[in-house]
């Protein structure tokens, strides 16, 4: 287990804070938010921090892998789905086919609509072991995963061209990438000027990203797809690159002690990042529950507090059922193979 760095905490906290000021934003103001500062691109920063520290340690059991992080993303999911849909069904609220939860996360206006990056997070913890192998000189598989995830890479921006689909692999792929390298900057010297650059290119891309969205309108469906995919490239390179420069440049934190205040953020990232969407974006939004914006955000702060806490210790419970389960039939079946072989 890596010890926990200050700056990646002190990051994921800066990056919550943004997406949750650019989520009141986006309801709130006639600006939609958008205009007053790149707060967008965090969830592509929260993926490219969830690579970066997966570069320093290795998956040993993929399938208990997979296990944790599905029930950690799927059960809250489909608890908070039922809720949604049955509260959708109680204002009449028009809404997809209730029994293809894949299809109405990702296309309904309403409800959850507004975690559509749940998906993405799945797709890349799907290939994590994939990119593990790419980066293992020692496996015999490794020449054909280096072939596999630049394929999977060119037809995620390929398909973002052709549908408003966010680029998120790109941004775990070089987070993943950026943690491997890293020891490459060996002098303060590289480390200055590599985050210079990056800071340079965050806001190329925050110019790219502002002249696609708002300049370059056109009914050519070429040149839109085309538009749709700068916009999303360079959404996604803003949070690389905002992530790169601020570890850089704050890396010095991780001489102290681990910073207290940010453990529970660190701790409960991504399920911080799931229930503020429950109850600031979606059908259960209580930012406008009271006449008082200070008191609605308070209470969305509160219920995601308490959503974190409950949810991890029903997921915790789960998982430890599930794979309590799968470690005594294996030790069944070993025992009745040992069992027949001193028969035999």
């Amino acid at each position: 287990m890596i010890k926990r760095l200050n700056n990646v905490s002190l990051l994921r906290a800066i990056s919550f804070l943004f997406i949750f000021i650019f989520h009141i934003l986006a309801l709130i103001s006639p600006y939609k938010g958008e205009y007053f500062f790149p707060f967008y691109f965090t969830i592509q920063t929260f993926l490219f921090l969830s690579a970066y520290l997966y570069s320093k340690k290795s998956i040993t059991n993929v399938k208990s892998f997979y296990i944790k992080n599905f029930i950690k993303i799927l059960v809250p999911l489909n608890i908070f789905f039922v809720f949604e849909l049955i509260l959708c069904l109680i204002v009449n609220h028009v809404v997809a086919n209730p029994f293809n939860w894949i299809g109405y996360l990702q296309t309904s206006p309403i409800a959850l609509g507004h975690l559509w990056f749940i998906p993405h997070i799945l797709v890349a913890y799907l290939i994590l072991p994939l990119l593990q192998l790419a980066f293992n000189k020692i496996h015999n598989k490794n020449k054909l995963a280096k072939i596999l995830i630049p394929i999977i890479l060119i037809l995620e921006i390929i398909i973002s061209c052709f549908i408003d689909l966010q680029i998120t692999l790109l941004p775990f792929f070089l987070g993943y990438l950026f943690g491997k390298k890293q020891e490459k900057l060996t002098t303060s010297k590289n480390k200055i000027n590599f985050a210079i650059l990056n800071i340079i290119l965050f806001l190329l891309f925050q110019i790219l990203y502002f002249i696609t969205r708002n300049i370059l309108i056109t009914n050519n469906q070429l040149l839109a797809g085309l538009q749709i995919c700068l916009i999303n490239i360079s959404s996604a390179m803003l949070g690389v690159t905002f992530a790169i420069a601020f570890l850089i440049l704050f890396e010095f934190l991780n001489k102290f002690e681990n910073i207290k205040i940010l453990k529970f953020t660190d701790k409960y990232a991504f399920n911080i990042y799931f229930y503020h969407h429950i109850f600031l974006v979606g059908t259960l939004s209580l930012l406008f529950i009271t006449p008082y914006i200070a008191l609605n955000i308070l209470l969305v702060v509160l219920s995601t507090v308490f959503s974190v806490v409950v949810m991890e210790i029903v997921n915790s419970k789960i998982v430890a059922l599930f794979l309590n389960k799968k470690s005594f039939k294996q030790t069944k079946n070993t025992i009745n193979t040992e069992d027949f072989k001193t028969n035999s």
